[in-house]
Protein backbone atom coordinates (compact mmCIF):
# COMPACT_ATOMS: atom_id res chain seq x y z
CA UNK A 1 0.00 0.00 0.00
CA UNK A 2 1.46 3.69 -0.83
CA UNK A 3 1.87 6.08 2.24
CA UNK A 4 -0.50 8.85 2.55
CA UNK A 5 1.11 12.34 0.81
CA UNK A 6 0.23 15.06 2.74
CA UNK A 7 -0.28 18.20 0.58
CA UNK A 8 1.12 21.89 1.74
CA UNK A 9 -1.52 24.15 3.19
CA UNK A 10 -1.61 27.18 0.30
CA UNK A 11 -1.76 23.74 -2.21
CA UNK A 12 -5.03 23.06 -0.51
CA UNK A 13 -6.72 26.17 -0.48
CA UNK A 14 -5.70 26.88 -4.07
CA UNK A 15 -7.53 23.58 -4.89
CA UNK A 16 -10.67 24.37 -2.68
CA UNK A 17 -10.57 28.17 -4.78
CA UNK A 18 -10.85 26.28 -8.13
CA UNK A 19 -13.36 24.05 -6.91
CA UNK A 20 -15.55 27.12 -5.75
CA UNK A 21 -14.67 29.22 -8.77
CA UNK A 22 -15.35 26.93 -10.98
CA UNK A 23 -12.42 26.62 -12.73
CA UNK A 24 -10.28 23.81 -14.30
CA UNK A 25 -12.17 23.20 -17.19
CA UNK A 26 -15.22 22.58 -15.40
CA UNK A 27 -18.97 24.05 -15.49
CA UNK A 28 -19.82 25.44 -12.08
CA UNK A 29 -23.31 23.79 -12.56
CA UNK A 30 -21.93 20.38 -12.76
CA UNK A 31 -20.34 19.02 -9.51
CA UNK A 32 -17.64 16.68 -9.14
CA UNK A 33 -17.32 13.30 -8.65
CA UNK A 34 -16.21 12.32 -5.39
CA UNK A 35 -13.33 10.34 -6.80
CA UNK A 36 -11.70 12.97 -8.23
CA UNK A 37 -11.58 15.05 -5.73
CA UNK A 38 -8.99 11.83 -3.85
CA UNK A 39 -7.42 9.60 -6.69
CA UNK A 40 -4.30 12.11 -6.99
CA UNK A 41 -3.84 11.60 -3.25
CA UNK A 42 -5.33 8.16 -2.05
CA UNK A 43 -4.60 4.86 -3.23
CA UNK A 44 -7.71 2.51 -3.35
CA UNK A 45 -7.38 -0.02 -0.18
CA UNK A 46 -8.86 -3.60 -1.35
CA UNK A 47 -11.09 -4.58 1.67
CA UNK A 48 -11.24 -8.75 1.28
CA UNK A 49 -15.40 -9.31 2.30
CA UNK A 50 -15.70 -10.90 5.39
CA UNK A 51 -17.29 -14.68 4.69
CA UNK A 52 -21.01 -14.75 5.24
CA UNK A 53 -22.45 -17.87 6.35
CA UNK A 54 -25.01 -19.13 4.78
CA UNK A 55 -28.61 -19.71 6.39
CA UNK A 56 -29.62 -23.25 6.35
CA UNK A 57 -32.56 -23.27 3.90
CA UNK A 58 -35.64 -23.43 6.58
CA UNK A 59 -37.76 -27.05 5.70
CA UNK A 60 -41.51 -25.38 4.20
CA UNK A 61 -43.61 -26.17 7.13
CA UNK A 62 -46.95 -28.62 6.12
CA UNK A 63 -49.69 -26.72 4.72
CA UNK A 64 -52.93 -28.41 5.97
CA UNK A 65 -56.10 -28.28 3.79
CA UNK A 66 -58.64 -27.77 4.67
CA UNK A 67 -61.53 -30.63 5.08
CA UNK A 68 -63.47 -29.63 2.24
CA UNK A 69 -61.16 -29.22 0.10
CA UNK A 70 -59.93 -33.06 0.74
CA UNK A 71 -63.99 -34.08 1.01
CA UNK A 72 -65.63 -31.91 -1.49
CA UNK A 73 -69.13 -33.26 -0.36
CA UNK A 74 -68.67 -32.25 3.61
CA UNK A 75 -71.41 -29.63 4.15
CA UNK A 76 -72.16 -30.34 7.80
CA UNK A 77 -69.57 -27.74 9.62
CA UNK A 78 -69.45 -29.53 13.01
CA UNK A 79 -67.57 -32.67 14.06
CA UNK A 80 -68.80 -35.84 12.85
CA UNK A 81 -68.84 -38.75 15.69
CA UNK A 82 -67.25 -42.32 13.92
CA UNK A 83 -69.66 -44.54 12.95
CA UNK A 84 -67.50 -47.44 12.04
CA UNK A 85 -69.81 -50.46 11.61
CA UNK A 86 -71.55 -48.51 8.93
CA UNK A 87 -71.59 -49.75 5.36
CA UNK A 88 -73.71 -47.77 2.61
CA UNK A 89 -73.44 -48.59 -0.62
CA UNK A 90 -75.03 -46.88 -4.31
CA UNK A 91 -75.85 -49.07 -7.10
CA UNK A 92 -72.79 -49.09 -8.11
CA UNK A 93 -70.97 -50.36 -5.24
CA UNK A 94 -69.75 -47.37 -3.82
CA UNK A 95 -68.95 -46.90 -0.49
CA UNK A 96 -71.12 -43.58 0.26
CA UNK A 97 -71.45 -44.05 4.38
CA UNK A 98 -69.06 -41.15 5.00
CA UNK A 99 -71.02 -38.85 2.91
CA UNK A 100 -74.41 -39.96 3.07
CA UNK A 101 -73.71 -39.53 7.43
CA UNK A 102 -72.79 -35.77 6.83
CA UNK A 103 -75.75 -35.10 4.46
CA UNK A 104 -78.03 -36.95 7.33
CA UNK A 105 -76.27 -34.48 9.93
CA UNK A 106 -76.30 -31.25 7.62
CA UNK A 107 -79.87 -31.68 6.60
CA UNK A 108 -81.40 -32.49 10.02
CA UNK A 109 -79.28 -29.24 11.42
CA UNK A 110 -81.24 -27.46 8.47
CA UNK A 111 -84.59 -28.65 10.28
CA UNK A 112 -83.54 -28.15 13.51
CA UNK A 113 -84.58 -24.62 15.09
CA UNK A 114 -81.86 -25.05 17.66
CA UNK A 115 -78.86 -25.40 15.13
CA UNK A 116 -76.22 -22.70 15.58
CA UNK A 117 -73.46 -23.86 12.72
CA UNK A 118 -75.04 -24.34 9.20
CA UNK A 119 -76.47 -20.27 8.55
CA UNK A 120 -75.40 -17.14 8.92
CA UNK A 121 -77.63 -15.36 11.11
CA UNK A 122 -79.52 -12.13 11.29
CA UNK A 123 -82.49 -10.70 13.16
CA UNK A 124 -85.07 -11.72 14.73
CA UNK A 125 -88.78 -11.56 14.57
CA UNK A 126 -91.26 -12.83 17.09
CA UNK A 127 -89.48 -16.35 17.84
CA UNK A 128 -88.25 -16.32 14.13
CA UNK A 129 -84.57 -15.58 12.89
CA UNK A 130 -83.35 -14.85 9.88
CA UNK A 131 -80.98 -17.13 7.70
CA UNK A 132 -78.98 -14.24 6.19
CA UNK A 133 -77.12 -17.25 3.33
CA UNK A 134 -80.76 -19.82 3.41
CA UNK A 135 -80.68 -19.93 -0.44
CA UNK A 136 -77.10 -21.01 -1.11
CA UNK A 137 -76.94 -23.69 2.36
CA UNK A 138 -79.98 -25.10 1.71
CA UNK A 139 -79.47 -25.95 -2.13
CA UNK A 140 -76.44 -27.36 -1.43
CA UNK A 141 -77.99 -29.70 1.04
CA UNK A 142 -81.61 -30.85 -0.38
CA UNK A 143 -82.82 -30.81 -3.87
CA UNK A 144 -86.27 -28.45 -5.11
CA UNK A 145 -88.61 -31.10 -3.90
CA UNK A 146 -86.68 -31.78 -0.83
CA UNK A 147 -86.55 -27.28 -0.14
CA UNK A 148 -90.05 -27.34 -1.14
CA UNK A 149 -91.02 -30.02 1.20
CA UNK A 150 -88.61 -28.13 4.14
CA UNK A 151 -90.15 -25.22 3.56
CA UNK A 152 -93.96 -26.59 3.90
CA UNK A 153 -92.90 -28.80 7.50
CA UNK A 154 -94.90 -27.36 10.60
CA UNK A 155 -94.02 -28.10 14.18
CA UNK A 156 -96.22 -28.12 16.80
CA UNK A 157 -98.02 -31.62 17.87
CA UNK A 158 -100.86 -32.44 20.14
CA UNK A 159 -102.86 -29.63 21.78
CA UNK A 160 -101.77 -27.19 19.73
CA UNK A 161 -101.50 -24.25 16.31
CA UNK A 162 -99.23 -25.76 13.66
CA UNK A 163 -96.43 -23.19 13.39
CA UNK A 164 -94.12 -23.06 9.95
CA UNK A 165 -90.51 -24.10 10.26
CA UNK A 166 -89.91 -21.41 7.25
CA UNK A 167 -91.21 -18.18 7.21
CA UNK A 168 -90.68 -15.76 4.32
CA UNK A 169 -91.68 -11.94 4.78
CA UNK A 170 -90.78 -9.11 2.33
CA UNK A 171 -87.83 -10.84 0.76
CA UNK A 172 -86.37 -12.49 3.66
CA UNK A 173 -86.01 -15.78 5.28
CA UNK A 174 -86.80 -16.46 9.19
CA UNK A 175 -86.61 -20.02 10.77
CA UNK A 176 -88.54 -20.81 14.01
CA UNK A 177 -86.45 -20.31 16.93
CA UNK A 178 -86.39 -22.94 19.78
CA UNK A 179 -89.76 -23.52 21.61
CA UNK A 180 -90.15 -26.26 23.21
CA UNK A 181 -88.45 -27.67 19.58
CA UNK A 182 -85.31 -28.49 18.86
CA UNK A 183 -84.18 -31.94 18.99
CA UNK A 184 -81.61 -32.77 16.93
CA UNK A 185 -82.01 -36.31 14.84
CA UNK A 186 -78.63 -35.86 13.59
CA UNK A 187 -76.79 -37.11 16.60
CA UNK A 188 -79.79 -39.13 17.39
CA UNK A 189 -78.46 -41.48 14.42
CA UNK A 190 -78.17 -45.61 15.02
CA UNK A 191 -78.06 -47.22 11.68
CA UNK A 192 -78.24 -46.52 8.03
CA UNK A 193 -80.06 -49.77 5.44
CA UNK A 194 -80.65 -49.34 2.09
CA UNK A 195 -84.08 -50.44 0.76
CA UNK A 196 -83.63 -49.63 -2.67
CA UNK A 197 -81.12 -48.32 -4.74
CA UNK A 198 -81.19 -46.92 -8.37
CA UNK A 199 -78.31 -44.96 -10.73
CA UNK A 200 -78.63 -42.16 -8.99
CA UNK A 201 -81.76 -42.70 -6.06
CA UNK A 202 -81.26 -44.36 -2.94
CA UNK A 203 -84.07 -45.01 -0.34
CA UNK A 204 -82.60 -45.12 3.07
CA UNK A 205 -83.97 -46.58 6.29
CA UNK A 206 -82.93 -44.89 8.63
CA UNK A 207 -82.97 -45.68 12.40
CA UNK A 208 -83.11 -42.71 14.98
CA UNK A 209 -82.90 -42.82 18.97
CA UNK A 210 -86.26 -40.98 20.12
CA UNK A 211 -85.12 -39.71 23.08
CA UNK A 212 -81.37 -38.82 22.24
CA UNK A 213 -79.17 -36.73 24.57
CA UNK A 214 -78.69 -35.73 28.05
CA UNK A 215 -76.38 -36.03 30.43
CA UNK A 216 -76.22 -39.56 30.68
CA UNK A 217 -76.80 -42.38 28.37
CA UNK A 218 -80.73 -43.88 28.97
CA UNK A 219 -80.56 -47.45 30.30
CA UNK A 220 -83.36 -48.34 28.11
CA UNK A 221 -83.73 -46.33 24.47
CA UNK A 222 -86.23 -46.00 22.24
CA UNK A 223 -86.09 -46.00 18.62
CA UNK A 224 -87.87 -45.04 15.31
CA UNK A 225 -87.30 -45.32 11.78
CA UNK A 226 -87.95 -42.80 8.86
CA UNK A 227 -88.01 -43.51 5.00
CA UNK A 228 -85.19 -40.70 3.85
CA UNK A 229 -84.76 -40.86 0.24
CA UNK A 230 -81.49 -39.23 -1.74
CA UNK A 231 -80.62 -38.81 -5.49
CA UNK A 232 -77.07 -37.57 -6.99
CA UNK A 233 -76.82 -34.31 -8.62
CA UNK A 234 -73.79 -32.64 -9.94
CA UNK A 235 -71.52 -35.41 -8.18
CA UNK A 236 -73.80 -34.78 -5.23
CA UNK A 237 -75.82 -36.50 -3.14
CA UNK A 238 -78.49 -34.27 -2.18
CA UNK A 239 -81.98 -34.54 -0.09
CA UNK A 240 -85.43 -35.49 -2.15
CA UNK A 241 -87.06 -36.43 0.66
CA UNK A 242 -87.05 -36.11 4.46
CA UNK A 243 -90.44 -37.23 6.40
CA UNK A 244 -89.34 -35.05 9.65
CA UNK A 245 -90.39 -36.69 12.96
CA UNK A 246 -91.99 -33.64 14.29
CA UNK A 247 -93.80 -32.18 11.56
CA UNK A 248 -97.26 -31.66 11.84
CA UNK A 249 -99.15 -32.53 8.54
CA UNK A 250 -102.86 -33.25 10.12
CA UNK A 251 -102.59 -30.04 11.62
CA UNK A 252 -103.49 -28.46 8.70
CA UNK A 253 -106.44 -27.48 6.28
CA UNK A 254 -104.10 -26.66 3.15
CA UNK A 255 -100.21 -26.34 2.93
CA UNK A 256 -99.05 -26.62 -0.67
CA UNK A 257 -97.22 -24.37 -2.96
CA UNK A 258 -95.92 -24.42 -6.90
CA UNK A 259 -95.76 -23.20 -9.72
CA UNK A 260 -98.97 -23.21 -12.14
CA UNK A 261 -99.53 -21.90 -15.77
CA UNK A 262 -102.66 -21.28 -17.35
CA UNK A 263 -104.39 -22.03 -20.18
CA UNK A 264 -103.46 -18.74 -21.72
CA UNK A 265 -99.47 -18.89 -21.18
CA UNK A 266 -99.49 -16.67 -17.63
CA UNK A 267 -97.34 -18.49 -15.03
CA UNK A 268 -98.07 -18.54 -11.26
CA UNK A 269 -96.60 -18.84 -8.29
CA UNK A 270 -98.65 -19.93 -5.47
CA UNK A 271 -98.37 -20.98 -2.21
CA UNK A 272 -101.50 -22.29 0.39
CA UNK A 273 -101.08 -23.15 3.99
CA UNK A 274 -104.02 -22.82 6.47
CA UNK A 275 -103.69 -24.39 9.90
CA UNK A 276 -106.30 -25.96 11.89
CA UNK A 277 -106.96 -25.69 15.71
CA UNK A 278 -106.41 -28.77 17.39
CA UNK A 279 -107.13 -27.10 20.90
CA UNK A 280 -109.30 -29.50 23.10
CA UNK A 281 -111.93 -26.58 23.66
CA UNK A 282 -115.96 -26.16 22.34
CA UNK A 283 -115.22 -23.42 20.40
CA UNK A 284 -112.65 -24.88 18.49
CA UNK A 285 -114.98 -26.15 16.12
CA UNK A 286 -116.62 -23.04 15.31
CA UNK A 287 -113.18 -21.81 15.07
CA UNK A 288 -112.39 -24.51 12.19
CA UNK A 289 -115.52 -24.24 10.32
CA UNK A 290 -114.94 -20.36 9.97
CA UNK A 291 -111.88 -20.80 8.47
CA UNK A 292 -112.82 -23.61 6.40
CA UNK A 293 -115.79 -21.02 4.78
CA UNK A 294 -113.34 -18.27 4.52
CA UNK A 295 -109.86 -18.39 3.49
CA UNK A 296 -110.24 -22.20 3.25
CA UNK A 297 -112.82 -21.99 0.75
CA UNK A 298 -110.75 -19.03 -1.48
CA UNK A 299 -108.19 -22.13 -1.72
CA UNK A 300 -110.43 -24.76 -2.61
CA UNK A 301 -111.80 -22.26 -5.69
CA UNK A 302 -108.62 -21.52 -6.59
CA UNK A 303 -107.32 -25.24 -6.93
CA UNK A 304 -110.39 -26.25 -8.59
CA UNK A 305 -109.75 -22.73 -11.38
CA UNK A 306 -106.10 -24.57 -11.59
CA UNK A 307 -107.70 -28.57 -12.92
CA UNK A 308 -109.96 -25.89 -15.58
CA UNK A 309 -106.87 -24.40 -16.91
CA UNK A 310 -108.19 -20.91 -15.69
CA UNK A 311 -106.62 -18.04 -14.14
CA UNK A 312 -105.88 -17.46 -10.57
CA UNK A 313 -107.51 -14.41 -8.16
CA UNK A 314 -105.51 -15.60 -5.02
CA UNK A 315 -102.62 -16.89 -5.32
CA UNK A 316 -101.13 -17.16 -1.80
CA UNK A 317 -102.69 -17.47 1.79
CA UNK A 318 -100.37 -17.90 4.76
CA UNK A 319 -100.86 -17.19 8.81
CA UNK A 320 -98.50 -15.90 11.49
CA UNK A 321 -98.77 -16.59 14.85
CA UNK A 322 -98.28 -13.76 17.26
CA UNK A 323 -99.53 -12.67 21.16
CA UNK A 324 -98.82 -11.38 24.19
CA UNK A 325 -98.77 -13.09 27.73
CA UNK A 326 -100.63 -15.91 27.43
CA UNK A 327 -102.89 -14.97 25.00
CA UNK A 328 -101.75 -16.57 21.12
CA UNK A 329 -103.29 -14.92 18.49
CA UNK A 330 -103.74 -16.47 14.64
CA UNK A 331 -103.70 -14.13 11.69
CA UNK A 332 -104.33 -15.37 8.26
CA UNK A 333 -103.68 -13.60 5.21
CA UNK A 334 -104.80 -13.60 1.50
CA UNK A 335 -103.18 -12.33 -1.05
CA UNK A 336 -104.72 -11.63 -4.52
CA UNK A 337 -102.69 -11.16 -7.38
CA UNK A 338 -104.65 -7.42 -7.62
CA UNK A 339 -102.51 -6.63 -4.85
CA UNK A 340 -105.67 -6.75 -3.04
CA UNK A 341 -104.93 -8.00 1.07
CA UNK A 342 -107.72 -10.00 2.97
CA UNK A 343 -107.21 -10.74 6.80
CA UNK A 344 -108.51 -13.32 9.45
CA UNK A 345 -107.97 -13.33 13.16
CA UNK A 346 -108.90 -15.41 16.40
CA UNK A 347 -107.31 -15.01 19.85
CA UNK A 348 -107.02 -18.03 22.07
CA UNK A 349 -106.37 -17.66 25.61
CA UNK A 350 -104.15 -20.36 27.00
CA UNK A 351 -105.23 -20.08 30.59
CA UNK A 352 -109.02 -20.25 29.52
CA UNK A 353 -108.73 -22.89 27.22
CA UNK A 354 -111.41 -20.77 25.18
CA UNK A 355 -110.95 -17.88 22.55
CA UNK A 356 -111.99 -14.72 22.74
CA UNK A 357 -113.49 -11.61 21.64
CA UNK A 358 -111.07 -8.35 20.91
CA UNK A 359 -113.28 -6.76 24.07
CA UNK A 360 -112.46 -9.41 26.01
CA UNK A 361 -108.45 -9.86 24.54
CA UNK A 362 -107.86 -5.87 25.71
CA UNK A 363 -109.17 -6.37 29.15
CA UNK A 364 -107.32 -9.74 29.85
CA UNK A 365 -104.02 -7.83 29.11
CA UNK A 366 -105.00 -4.74 30.78
CA UNK A 367 -106.18 -2.43 28.51
CA UNK A 368 -109.36 -0.48 28.83
CA UNK A 369 -111.38 -0.80 25.35
CA UNK A 370 -113.19 2.80 25.80
CA UNK A 371 -109.47 4.56 25.47
CA UNK A 372 -108.65 1.67 22.83
CA UNK A 373 -111.90 2.98 20.90
CA UNK A 374 -110.21 6.48 21.13
CA UNK A 375 -106.86 6.06 20.66
CA UNK A 376 -107.99 4.08 17.51
CA UNK A 377 -110.08 6.34 15.87
CA UNK A 378 -107.06 9.35 16.24
CA UNK A 379 -104.91 6.86 14.72
CA UNK A 380 -107.20 5.75 11.67
CA UNK A 381 -107.74 9.80 10.86
CA UNK A 382 -104.25 10.21 10.79
CA UNK A 383 -103.22 7.05 8.56
CA UNK A 384 -106.22 8.45 6.46
CA UNK A 385 -104.50 12.22 6.02
CA UNK A 386 -101.45 10.95 5.64
CA UNK A 387 -102.76 8.93 2.40
CA UNK A 388 -103.70 11.79 0.76
CA UNK A 389 -101.97 15.32 0.45
CA UNK A 390 -104.51 18.21 0.70
CA UNK A 391 -102.74 18.90 -3.10
CA UNK A 392 -103.77 15.60 -4.61
CA UNK A 393 -107.47 16.31 -3.24
CA UNK A 394 -108.81 17.77 -6.69
CA UNK A 395 -107.08 15.40 -8.90
CA UNK A 396 -108.18 12.49 -6.87
CA UNK A 397 -112.09 13.21 -7.18
CA UNK A 398 -112.53 16.63 -5.63
CA UNK A 399 -113.74 18.25 -2.23
CA UNK A 400 -116.90 16.42 -1.81
CA UNK A 401 -115.55 12.54 -2.38
CA UNK A 402 -112.67 13.46 -0.11
CA UNK A 403 -115.03 13.73 2.77
CA UNK A 404 -117.28 11.04 1.75
CA UNK A 405 -114.01 8.56 1.73
CA UNK A 406 -112.52 10.64 5.04
CA UNK A 407 -116.42 9.87 7.01
CA UNK A 408 -116.31 6.35 6.02
CA UNK A 409 -112.84 5.59 7.42
CA UNK A 410 -113.87 7.21 10.99
CA UNK A 411 -117.46 5.74 11.05
CA UNK A 412 -118.33 3.89 14.08
CA UNK A 413 -119.42 1.00 11.17
CA UNK A 414 -115.50 1.02 10.22
CA UNK A 415 -113.62 1.71 13.82
CA UNK A 416 -115.34 -0.36 16.43
CA UNK A 417 -114.26 -3.60 18.96
CA UNK A 418 -114.77 -6.00 16.03
CA UNK A 419 -111.94 -4.34 14.01
CA UNK A 420 -109.39 -6.94 13.37
CA UNK A 421 -106.22 -6.46 16.15
CA UNK A 422 -103.21 -8.26 17.46
CA UNK A 423 -100.61 -7.82 19.95
CA UNK A 424 -96.86 -8.26 18.98
CA UNK A 425 -94.98 -8.42 22.07
CA UNK A 426 -96.26 -5.00 23.92
CA UNK A 427 -97.44 -3.32 21.28
CA UNK A 428 -100.55 -3.34 19.84
CA UNK A 429 -101.99 -2.99 16.30
CA UNK A 430 -105.45 -2.83 14.64
CA UNK A 431 -105.92 -4.10 11.09
CA UNK A 432 -108.30 -0.95 9.68
CA UNK A 433 -110.04 -0.33 6.20
CA UNK A 434 -108.81 2.82 5.34
CA UNK A 435 -110.87 4.29 2.66
CA UNK A 436 -109.00 5.30 -0.69
CA UNK A 437 -109.18 7.16 -4.11
CA UNK A 438 -107.63 4.48 -6.32
CA UNK A 439 -108.29 0.95 -7.17
CA UNK A 440 -110.24 -0.72 -4.59
CA UNK A 441 -112.99 1.29 -2.20
CA UNK A 442 -110.67 0.64 1.04
CA UNK A 443 -107.80 -1.10 1.76
CA UNK A 444 -106.99 -2.84 4.92
CA UNK A 445 -103.25 -0.58 6.73
CA UNK A 446 -102.26 -1.80 10.04
CA UNK A 447 -101.09 0.94 12.34
CA UNK A 448 -99.30 0.90 15.46
CA UNK A 449 -102.21 1.79 18.23
CA UNK A 450 -100.41 3.36 21.47
CA UNK A 451 -102.21 2.97 25.04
Amino acid sequence: MTDRKKLPQWAALFLTLLLLTGCGGREAAEPPEETELVQDTVDPVPVEPEPVEEAAAAEPEPVEEPESALEPWRRYPGELPDYPDFHVEDAQGNDVSAELIDLWYASSAVYNVDDYQMFQRGDMSYNYEELLDYEPVVSSVFTENGKRQLELTHLGLGNSIPFPLIRMENGSVYRRTGWKTGYFYGGALKDMEVLTAEADRLTVLVTYQRDWGGAAPDPDPRYDTLEWVVVRSDGLWKVERYPYPEDNPDGMLYSTKGTYTDSLGNEWDYSYEIPLIRFDCEDAERVNREIRDGMGSKVAEELANMEEGLSLSVNRVSYHLTGKDRVVTLILKSEYVWEYTDYAVYHYDQDLNRFLTNEEMLRRLGKNPEIYLRVLREAAEQEFLASVPDADIEILGGQEFYDRQYAATLSEENLNLDTMIFFQGEKLYAIVPIYGFAGADWYYHIIPINI
